[in-house]
């Protein structure tokens, strides 16, 4: 018992979609590295034969905002800051992504991340 799933297909109800998920956690991915790193085009299925349901993704795109000019770090979906650019033209925050507080008005969320984050993201070479 699976279903198709990606980040574009959800209905619009008002019970959290599993494609919510997906939209915050490329949200996430943004604010988590610093704006540095975002995980999108998040596609694969919904397994509700597991339990707790699962959701199996494939083929994520990455866009890496290097400092240095580096281009396509993760392979040719990599768009890099433009790519991030149109990810957030067209993302509508969700419950998910309102529960996780990752509005960029957040200064809070910002500040308590930043130390954690900035150590994860020290490992890529602008």
């Amino acid at each position: 018992g699976g279903h198709g799933l990606d980040e574009g297909n959800a209905p619009h109800l008002n019970v959290i979609d599993p494609s919510d998920y997906l939209q915050a956690f490329s949200h996430f991915s943004y604010r988590y590295t610093n704006k540095r790193l975002l995980v999108c085009d998040l596609q694969g299925i919904f397994n509700t034969d597991m339990v707790p349901p699962t959701i199996e993704l494939t083929d994520p795109a990455i866009h890496y905002a290097s400092t240095k000019g580096r281009r396509m770090v993760f392979g040719r979906t990599d768009k890099g800051k433009p790519g991030m650019n149109t990810f957030f033209r067209t993302h509508k925050c969700s419950k998910i992504c309102k529960y996780l507080q990752l509005s960029a008005k957040n200064k809070k969320w910002n500040r308590d991340w930043r130390d954690e984050s900035a150590q994860r993201t020290s490992n890529f070479q602008s």
